[in-house]
């Protein structure tokens, strides 16, 4: 990737920055997943922000020490940044970002030139799936991925992807590490990774995401790898085996003895290799033991190298200016049965021998430390692992590449017998000389121009001889792409003629169990950011219940995050009754528990956890034993959700519409951690979705004007709407004359109140009782002091059904609000409410409230707000106490239409051009685009 000097004498601060305040940074390292560099303000009060290619990376450490940038600027303190990225592309867009107060301050941005794998798992299965239904598709697995054995994987990878559609999909064991194979770790291959332990998981995945490759390329024949073959392959597919190795010999050492892909496995291992007779191999002997089409190691033609005369010298000191240093290079996994030990020793004889200056170069992981210890006192320098993007540039430092040194007395005969390095094809696309070993494998390639095959006796001989080679190296054809591609194409040909995967696997028992299959629907999963949804009838609650009701075949759930910390401060909040933590308590009990189904058939989900790490692993597990896919899911997410920074990876592949349905920044101090985590939640949230959802104009602007949402994302105002839940009797019942005169308010009694205004209505008759319902554990002195009077009851925090049971007995309901930050962004549902039950509403003048319910009379002052309350009083009174009653509205609103019709629009299921236009113009069509004017793109 690119990688921009940090040179302190470049870092000069530009004119005006101190006097302006503005921030000024710098990417100077992009290398692997990670990206370091600095970001300076003179406030001090902003945080980098990465994206690329519009997706957030994970801040990994800020802020770090930078000496250099210090000194530079003239200025103490932390100013060093370090992120890591996941998936990125050669070309990807790595943009550096500055988060000061609400919003985004883009300060520079690199272009990556190599790229790096994504390891985030549904991303991985997103790009498979897809290139798996390409009618020429080719998958090539490894029996595992975490050591050497998937490099022969990547080689096949190439060569297929030369003229198909092709990914790799490999396990993962554990006692290999893990983790992707380290030379690997630079390559944007399409590529999944399946951890062993965990593979019945992601087998199911594979089904339910439709995986069925029409070309298996099967990478060495253990029997995980057939297993993993039978989990990707079509019904007919072509099935080819490809064998680089003895690998029946490896399977019979003594470490493997237990394991599955050893002598356990061996004979089913043996059974599938021969029902599998289409074969590609790596060498001549491997073709005359087992058939097949010769595959070499193959490599890309190396870029212009250059020649070993003009190659750099790497590291070394030149003894005599008679005896000028030549440097042999090994990359490699180095181990003691490769016998790099003896070729070290062997070139220290040499050197005192022949009067050579040799150094001896080797690259990889060495294992174990006595062995590196050895080759450290032999004189060895030791380099460590080089990634693939660099191994090209790192061997034309050399003058002689060496693939391996034979084993004394024949030792691992079994393996020199059919194993060919992959070493030679590297040296080869470099126009290097390559050393090796003399075996019945390479036999072939002893007058190959720059093969110098060698054993012990002769190879101080070879190493002159390469040493004084001038004649011109290049790939044989078998070692190209090209010429690889032949052999794999022959071996196609063969497969289509033999049997096809449903037969070969007929007898396993993991095809039969795949045949069932995995039923998945569609699905709206909700993520709340509270713990309190399916209690009072809030938005999620709306939003679920209506798709539910429109799609019932469909599946809803609204899932809560519950971190311990939060479960024991409603646990020290239950004993207070004006909380309602203890209902919360209570529903979180049903919801961990995966009991809580409503009367809609919405599900209500809470995930329990300690730390963040744990986090994510219970929503992928969550997700997967759900079959909550990106293929079959829309997510919808409702900030601010605690910790979702660190599941914004998790949910990247998926379908996701932001409902902002408040706002927090509005009221959050961003001078504080807290107010910094909301600004940055919002803006790398609604930097990575398909649509953005404002439950007002006042609050959509607000974002608008703030910059927070992108150009590109289509933004929405939908407010809010109610529908009573199922089976509720929600219209206000006629009871005849009734004695009291009910009055109502539902909700938050903590803030935004105006008190004088609800003490005023209590007043103006003792026939007027007034009901309050809602939390009150943070209520002001006036909540209190209107307690005192006889005709006002608090029932505490009630739920949603006991609202409506008291609001059909009501004759008057009231929203004596406050403007202030937070109500100014409100679109009360309460009055939906109010008026889904047929009970005639007066409110103060805010904010949010929706003109077209003509069952509200909105009151600009106190005084006319307590003259309305009394008008009404007043008709009940000469009514001899009869219900007053407005029409109730049971039928779907016109916003809930538009919000379904949203979430139709970009779901997978039945996401397409023409409905994204229809959607569009249906809201052209409402006049709501140009009511928003803010951005290039509303729709």
């Amino acid at each position: 990737m690119s990688s921009a000097t940090s040179d302190p004498r470049a870092v000069k601060t530009p004119k005006g920055l101190k006097d302006l305040g503005i921030a000024h940074g710098r990417i100077n390292k992009i290398r692997g997943r990670r990206v370091a560099g600095w970001l300076y303000s003179p406030t001090r009060d902003v945080t980098p922000v990465l994206l690329v290619d519009g997706r957030p990376a994970t801040l990994v450490e800020w802020p770090t020490p930078r000496p250099d940038v210090e000194a530079a600027l003239g200025v103490t303190g932390k100013v060093g940044f370090e992120f890591q990225i996941d998936g990125a592309g050669v070309g990807a867009k790595i943009e550096l970002f500055a988060l000061s107060g609400q919003r985004l301050h883009k300060i520079c941005q690199e272009y990556a030139e190599h790229a790096v794998p994504d390891l985030s798992v549904f991303r991985q299965f997103d790009r498979i799936a897809k290139i798996s239904q390409q009618s020429d598709a080719v998958a090539i697995t490894s029996w595992d991925g975490a050591h050497n054995p998937i490099g022969r994987a990547k080689v096949l990878y190439d060569i297929a992807q030369t003229r198909r559609p092709a990914a790799i999909v490999t396990y993962l064991f554990q006692e290999f590490g893990g983790k992707l194979w380290k030379p690997l770790a630079e390559n944007d291959v399409p590529l999944l990774t399946i951890p062993w332990n965990d593979r019945a998981r992601y087998h199911k995945i594979l089904r339910a995401m439709n995986v069925n490759f029409p070309t298996v390329w099967i990478c060495k024949p253990r029997l995980p790898n057939f297993e993993l073959a039978s989990q990707i392959a079509a019904d007919d597919a072509k099935l080819i085996l490809d064998l680089d190795d003895n690998d029946d010999h490896f399977s019979e050492s003594i470490p493997s003895r237990i394991k599955i892909y050893g002598s356990p496995g061996l004979g089913q291992s043996k059974y599938y290799q021969n029902r599998v007779q289409a074969r590609t191999v790596a060498s001549i002997t491997l073709r005359e033991s087992y058939g097949g089409e010769i595959v070499r190691h193959a490599r890309a033609e190396a870029p212009t190298m250059p020649s070993r005369m003009d190659a750099p010298e790497v590291n070394l000191r030149t003894e005599s200016p008679d005896r000028p240093a030549k440097n042999i290079g090994f990359i490699g996994t180095v181990r003691s049965h490769k016998n790099i030990l003896a070729a070290a020793k062997s070139i220290s004889v040499i050197n005192w021998r022949y009067k050579q200056n040799l150094k001896f170069h080797v690259y990889g992981d060495v294992q174990p430390e006595t062995l590196k210890r050895d080759l450290l006192e032999h004189g060895v320098e030791l380099k460590g692992i080089v990634p693939a993007a660099q191994l090209y540039s790192e061997l034309s430092r050399m003058d002689l590449v060496l693939t391996g040194f034979p084993s004394p007395d024949g030792q691992d005969e079994e393996v020199t017998r059919y194993q060919i390095t992959s070493k030679i094809g590297d040296g080869l696309a470099v126009k290097r000389p390559v050393l090796v070993p003399t075996g019945p494998s390479v036999a072939d390639l002893v007058n190959t121009p720059g093969v110098f095959v060698f054993d012990e006796v002769n190879f101080p001989q070879k190493v002159i001889d390469a040493l004084a080679f001038t004649g011109d190296i290049s790939l044989p054809s078998q070692f190209t792409l090209a010429g690889a591609y032949g052999g794999f194409a022959l071996a196609e040909v063969e497969a289509s003629k033999q049997p096809r995967a449903a037969e070969v696997f007929a007898n396993s028992v993991l095809w039969r169990d795949r045949d069932a299959g995995v039923a998945t629907r569609p699905t709206i999963l909700l993520l709340w950011k509270q713990h309190d949804a399916g209690m009072y009838g809030r938005r999620v609650d709306q939003v679920a219940r209506s798709y539910k009701n429109r799609y019932p075949d469909h599946d809803v759930r609204v899932l809560e995050l519950w971190h311990e910390k939060t479960r024991e401060e409603y646990v020290k909040r239950s004993s207070n009754h004006m909380s309602d933590a203890g209902n919360v308590l209570t529903s979180a009990g049903r919801k961990i528990d995966n009991v809580h189904v409503d009367a809609d058939g919405v599900s209500y989900d809470m995930i329990d956890y300690s730390s963040s790490p744990e986090l994510e692993q219970k929503v992928f597990r969550y997700l997967t034993n759900r079959s909550i896919l990106p293929a079959n899911t829309v997510v919808i997410l409702f900030p601010i959700i605690k910790f979702y920074e660190k599941l914004q990876d998790l949910f990247s592949a998926y379908t996701k519409i932001v409902d902002v349905v408040d706002n927090q920044l509005s009221w959050s101090s961003l001078n504080t951690d807290r107010g910094r985590q909301v600004a940055l939640q919002y803006n790398t949230m609604l930097a990575n979705v398909d649509a953005a959802v404002f439950n007002s104009a006042v609050n959509r602007n607000y974002f608008a004007d703030a910059d927070i949402v992108p150009s590109n994302v289509a933004a929405h105002i939908i407010p809010n709407w109610y529908a009573p839940p199922a089976g509720m009797n929600s219209v206000a019942s006629d009871q005849g004359a009734s004695a009291e005169f009910n009055v109502v308010y539902s909700g938050n009694m903590n803030d935004r109140i105006d008190w004088d205004t609800i003490r005023s209505t209590a007043e103006i008759s003792e026939k007027i009782v007034v009901h309050l319902i809602g939390a009150a554990d943070r209520a002001p002195a006036g909540f209190f002091e209107i307690l005192k009077l006889k005709n006002v009851l608090y029932h505490g925090p009630q739920t949603e059904r006991f609202s409506l049971s008291l609001l059909s007995n009501a004759q008057l309901a009231i929203m004596p609000h406050v403007p202030d930050d937070v109500s100014n962004f409100m679109n009360p549902m309460k009055l939906h409410m109010y008026r889904a039950v047929g009970v005639p509403t007066i409110a103060t003048q805010v904010e949010g409230i929706d003109p077209d319910l003509d069952s509200v009379t909105v009151c600009p002052s106190k005084a006319e707000f307590v003259d309305a309350v009394s008008l009404k009083f007043a008709r009940w009174a000469d009514d001899g106490g009869q219900p007053m009653r407005v029409e109730p509205r049971r039928s779907a609103s016109v916003h809930q239409e538009r919000y379904l019709r949203l979430i139709q629009s970009v779901a997978p299921w039945t996401r397409n051009a023409s409905r994204a236009k229809d959607f569009a113009e249906d809201e052209i069509g409402a006049g709501l685009v140009s009511a928003l004017g803010r951005t290039a793109r509303e729709i």
